[in-house]
């Protein structure tokens, strides 16, 4: 405008004044216009720059979030999984290559979790504001208890020790699970801990998560140490969860070296601490553990059964009734049932542990196999063996696809239905699995490691029950030999000696037998107390070898105490029962009393034939019911019916029942002769 008027040319010139003021008021309006239009663009260009900003920093703090979500990589990623792999295939573990393979998925599936976690905790405090500064130390905490546990756990198996290599999977699938880190209502009954000592508290975590990663690993003395370690820097820390939690950890060691009393202390400390400390999960892992150590280890069942009274209601406080230290309690009270012959109770507990750990870690998890062995367990004494075939034929599918076929675990489920098989009269099958699953164990830690004791005794019993007697004494005296040097004064020697005078007994040499037996006995007493069922059976087997040298007076009295040791501990509907039965029945036939034999007979045929016992158990209650009512002139021709199943079920036994089938066919014979004339 003022250009124009300007202008060198007078054409291009305003015409006059009164024209260039109007131009300049019409400039002037547009220029305020103008203005306020700029000043509303500002505004709104501030207002947008706000939000960009804003939108830019969440974006900022959630990529910080995402960050530090991902710092498990520095645990667990690509580098330490290299690591890892290297350090197995170098350790010579023959199943080391599969159980890297099988232990990764676990490892991986447990970082991204805590990824998740820790992401999401991030962002839920530090961008959306919904949680408080309380929650997100519980939180953090228990998320680092998490950290260092897998961190300790990776270290651990990239030592690649072959004593750790076959416990990988189990560690690494019963690592203690992410989920309840974000659990605003348990983390509501954490105590929170001081942040002026995080970074201590933090360090005492991971002492904590690396004695437990040893005792995972086997190697209970070194994890003794650090646990012991541990106590000492909780006590000077002076937080009273973790000086709780540290006394846990010591009392497992403890229990897992042997010292049983001292286990029992630190762990009845740890308990009280964490109850008045308010941390219920600490006190509810405390009582589990005093479940175990009192009533199984130290034999005081009553003691144990309040401990898991007391487990119940610091787990209902904790907030864990359907999480995994519930399903360690049930578990550990049904091996208390068990041993007391409270078998419905004992199956009611396992099958709920079996639910809640289905639910929570699924059908085809390690620790269900575990569970599912104590049913199989449970059915084989109460004496249903096809219960006790279906839950150890599960158990070792599930330890096969989660372990592999060469695996130490999967040979101990294969031992347990081998005993199964083994029960039911199946020698071809039992035997197989025995001979398979002591290859197995062999070839993982050596023949000369204590383990193959048990492989050893298992199948010298097949052998023996099959007639190969020089096999089963071969065997027996390397168990022998072996659990001499490792520790003469354990149970596990009782049962050998038992078994090595068994073989003594079959074989007809009953001097041999009798010390060996009266050893046995002796070690049991000892060890597990006089009134254990196991006791129950060494006196029968002392027994019969008493009558068998014509010791009757002797022999009954050893009958009759195993009789009410058994009754005692198992019930009176136990097949077990029919032991002492059998053996007091042959006493009243020798000594006249042919009626109390067949009601003695009697009642052990109606307990095994209840039980699905072997062909040759039942045979044998068949015929000496028949030689009682024979004798007792009661009811002779139930007598032959009996006489005649218990024939054919001698048919069906093999080899190993030989001689008593002929003696069943010759006792016929004499009767039907007898008839003719």
């Amino acid at each position: 405008m003022i250009e124009r008027g300007l202008a060198r040319d007078p054409a291009r010139r305003w015409p006059d004044m009164r024209a260039l003021s109007a131009a300049i008021e019409r400039g002037q309006a547009r220029a305020r216009w103008r203005v306020a239009a700029i000043a509303g663009l500002g505004v709104a260009a501030i207002a947008a720059g706000i939000v960009g900003l804003r939108e830019a920093d969440v974006a900022a703090r959630t990529r910080a979030c995402e960050r530090e979500g991902a710092s498990i990589r520095e645990v667990w990623g690509d580098e330490a999984r290299a690591r890892l792999r290297a350090a197995m295939l170098a350790s010579g573990v023959r199943f080391a290559a599969v159980t890297f393979d099988k232990v990764t998925p676990w490892l991986d599936a447990y970082a991204d979790a805590w990824a998740a976690a820790r992401g999401e905790l991030c962002v839920d405090a530090e961008v959306r504001g919904r949680v408080d500064a309380d929650h997100d130390a519980r939180a953090r905490g228990c998320l680092d208890e998490r950290r260092a546990a897998l961190a300790a756990l990776v270290d651990e198996l990239t030592e690649a020790d072959p004593l750790a290599i076959p416990r990988a999977v189990p560690a690494a699938a019963d690592l203690e699970p992410i989920e309840p880190c974000r659990d605003a209502q348990l983390l509501e009954r954490l105590p929170a801990p001081p942040r002026d000592r995080a970074e201590a508290l933090a360090g005492l975590r991971a002492d904590l998560a690396r004695a437990s990663t040893l005792a995972g690993a086997g190697k209970y003395d070194l994890g003794l140490e650090v646990a012991e370690a541990a106590v000492a820097r909780a006590d000077a820390l002076g937080w009273p969860p973790l000086r709780a939690a540290a006394r846990a950890r010591l009392g497992d060691l403890l229990e897992r070296t042997g010292r049983f009393a001292d286990a029992e202390a630190a762990l009845e400390e740890a308990y009280f601490e964490a109850a008045r400390a308010g941390a219920p999960a600490v006190a509810a892992d405390a009582c589990v553990q005093l479940i175990y150590t009192v009533g199984t280890r130290l034999h005081r069942e009553a003691d144990g059964l309040r401990w898991a009274r007391q487990a119940e209601v610091m787990i209902e406080a904790a907030g864990d009734e359907g999480g995994p230290i519930e399903a360690r309690r049930l578990n550990h009270r049904a091996m208390i049932e068990q041993r007391r012959g409270e078998f419905a109770a004992s199956e009611a507990d396992l099958l709920r542990a079996l639910s809640i750990q289905e639910r929570a870690l699924g059908e085809r998890h390690p620790t269900t196999a575990s569970t599912r062995d104590n049913l199989g367990f449970g059915y084989r004494l109460a004496g249903d063996y096809a219960a006790a075939k279906r839950e150890h034929t599960l158990a070792l599918a599930i330890e096969e696809e989660a372990l592999g076929p060469a695996h130490p675990r999967v040979a101990e489920a294969m031992n347990n239905l081998a005993l199964v098989d083994k029960e039911i009269g199946d020698y071809d099958e039992a035997l197989r699995l025995h001979a398979r699953a002591l290859a197995v164990w062999e070839e993982a830690f050596g023949a000369d490691d204590p383990g193959t004791i048990n492989f050893l005794s298992n199948l010298s019993t097949v052998h023996r029950r099959r007639g190969a007697h020089d096999e089963a004494l071969r065997l027996l005296q390397r168990a022998i030999d072996l659990q001499e040097r490792v520790d003469p004064t354990s149970p596990t020697l009782a049962a050998l000696l038992n078994n090595l005078a068994a073989v003594q007994a079959t074989r007809g040499d009953l001097e041999a037998a009798r010390p060996l037996f009266a050893r046995a006995l002796a070690l049991k007493e000892a060890t597990v107390g006089a009134d254990d069922p196991s006791v129950a059976s060494s006196l029968c087997n002392l027994a019969e070898v008493d009558a068998e040298r014509g010791d009757l007076v002797a022999s009954r009295s050893l009958y009759g105490r195993a009789l009410a040791i058994y009754e005692a501990r198992l019930g009176d509907a136990h097949p077990s029962l029919a032991y002492p039965l059998t053996g007091l029945a042959r006493l009243d036939l020798r000594e006249g009393r042919p009626a109390d034999a067949t009601a003695r007979a009697e009642r052990a045929l109606a307990l095994r034939q209840a039980a699905g016992s072997a062909p040759e158990q039942v045979a044998e209650a068949q015929f000496l019911a028949a030689e009682a009512r024979w004798a007792a002139r009661d009811d002779r021709p139930r007598a032959l019916a009996l006489a005649r199943d218990a024939l054919a079920g001698y048919q069906g036994a093999g080899e190993a029942a030989a001689d008593d089938l002929a003696a069943v066919a010759a006792w016929l014979a004499e009767r039907d002769a007898a008839a003719t004339r």
